[in-house]
């Protein structure tokens, strides 16, 4: 049973880093969260000036982004073992509905191992 869960990164994969994710946990109390990427990228159209900055803000599409898994693995890696122990990472940037997501899967486990709590959102 975890605090919380959170995203470390946001529609367009920016994020304020994991040590900003520790600080936030520590103010409000939680000792420990599920941790996620954000399996999808908000599209920046050709013919859009502004970057939509939300999913919902515009009719531009999302698409899956796998290399989120990536950037949540080198965040917790980063982390000293008593604070990546906090932590409850999973595997999130693929397609359910795709029958090649399992290689995805299987990819991060294996490059990853030990590291995974979870799979999917």
């Amino acid at each position: 049973m975890a605090d919380c869960h959170l995203h470390l990164v946001d529609f367009l994969q920016r994020t304020d880093g994991i040590q900003a994710a520790l600080a936030a946990m520590d103010k409000a109390g939680v000792e420990d969260a599920i941790l996620h990427g954000m399996p999808l990228v908000k599209e920046w159209p050709q013919d859009e000036r502004m970057r939509p900055e939300y999913y919902l803000e515009d009719d531009s599409r999302c698409y899956w982004y796998s290399a989120t898994d990536v950037m949540v693995a080198r965040s917790v890696q980063s982390l000293p073992p008593e604070q990546q122990r906090r932590f409850h990472p999973t595997i999130c940037g693929f397609n359910g509905a795709d029958r090649n997501a399992v290689d995805h899967v299987k990819r991060m486990i294996d490059w990853y191992p030990g590291l995974w709590q979870g799979i999917g959102k």
